[in-house]
């Protein structure tokens, strides 16, 4: 057979191949159920992981590079690793127990309940890829199998299984990366287009900002830590987030105040006073001053018992304020940054720019980051 036979039968079967996954519906569905299973773990903290033998392993490095560094744009990391990759590891464990276990320890290592586990095997019988699988499973990982025709012993195993109607080692091994390559997609849009169609955003912002600028920022959940099922109350319940501090410190050289605008429900709720307030205020402020930063004001709101009352976020009333106290303000050259979407409704309705803090996108959103040293970083980097 030559050259041009051997490629005309690649092409042709690979062809087919692809042509018979583009009419099978179920594909599509475990496509959109496994990328809304990893973007729901990448926004809860979690990871993904690949696994693999020989030409699997480096399709499984191929795919945690693609997620970790880029696929099609520029945009934040994702992590994702491949098992194989530390090959110290791999080996001592070869030798010392076998190699059927080397990536069931990695995964009893590594993997916490909510992370995901991709395992790459054409046959789906690979004993040390099954053993893993069968790990995770134990410890709250959710698992997919990619796999040949027969799904073999992951198809029994994984809680959803790729199986791609062929025999033929290339062919499938093609068909994982087209499918690999496509989830990749589907999780760097899903996750990022909001990122994409405002990537500019900041840098625009940057390129204006001056001294004249103000900033404002809500308290907590974006400088101190948020209590579950409680309110920051005292002092010693006061805790910075980290990186906070030094961003609030950072600011004071980009803009011309920073202002503090925050919602109080406990003092509405009788669960604290003003003075309990003003002391964890001046904490913060002591904070930031000995850090050689500076605060300019603090404005809150204790009238939550009746939510249309225009000192509460997301009306406008401590804006007002805050511009009675500074008429140089421009709210057309502020910047709003909170984690509640009564935050971002505050500044829309001042006509500011914001930025939301959080894991997930929201449609009244114009740009969403995970952290106030985040911003620092980025509006410090652009200026």
């Amino acid at each position: 057979m030559n050259t041009a036979a051997i490629l005309s039968k690649n092409l042709n079967d690979s062809i087919e191949l692809k042509k018979e996954l583009l009419t099978n519906p179920k594909i599509a569905k475990d496509l959109e159920r496994i990328s809304s299973e990893i973007i729901e773990a990448y926004h809860g903290g979690r990871k993904v992981f690949f696994c693999g033998n020989g030409g699997s392993a480096a399709d499984a490095q191929h795919l945690a590079a693609e997620l970790t560094g880029r696929y099609y744009f520029d945009r934040p990391p994702l992590f994702s690793e491949a098992l194989h990759v530390n090959t110290s590891y791999m080996t001592a464990v070869a030798n010392d127990y076998s190699y059927e276990h080397v990536y069931e320890r990695m995964v009893e290592a590594s993997m916490k309940p909510g992370d995901i586990l991709i395992a790459l095997s054409t046959s789906g019988n690979s004993e040390n890829i099954v053993r893993a699988v069968n790990q995770a499973k134990k410890q709250g990982v959710f698992t997919v199998g990619m796999t040949g025709e027969s799904g073999g012993k992951l198809f029994e195993s994984c809680d959803l299984t790729f199986r791609i109607p062929s025999k033929n080692t290339p062919r499938i091994q093609e068909a994982h990366m087209i499918l690999g390559h496509t989830l990749c997609e589907i999780i760097e849009y899903r996750i990022f287009h909001n990122f994409k169609e405002n990537q500019n955003y900041l840098a625009d912002i940057s390129e204006k900002l001056d001294r004249s600028w103000t900033l404002f920022l809500d308290r907590d959940g974006v400088l101190n830590q948020k209590l579950e099922n409680d309110y920051v109350k005292s002092v010693d319940e006061f805790k910075w987030i980290p990186g906070a501090l030094d961003a609030v410190v950072s600011f004071g050289k980009l803009f011309g105040r920073i202002v503090i605008v925050t919602n109080q429900q406990g003092i509405g709720k009788g669960l604290m006073t003003q003075e309990d307030l003003h002391k964890v205020h001046q904490k913060l402020e002591d904070d930031v001053l000995a850090k050689g930063g500076t605060i300019d004001a603090f404005y809150f709101a204790k009238e939550l018992a009746d939510k249309n009352h225009p000192n509460r976020k997301p009306n406008i009333g401590m804006g007002l304020k805050a511009l009675e106290d500074f008429p140089e303000i421009n709210f057309s050259k502020s910047l709003m940054v909170g984690d509640s979407i009564s935050d971002i409704e505050f500044a829309q309705n001042l006509g500011m720019h914001s930025v939301f803090l959080s894991k997930k996108d929201h449609p009244k959103v114009d740009f969403r980051l995970d952290s106030l040293k985040e911003l620092a970083d980025i509006l410090g980097n652009d200026l």
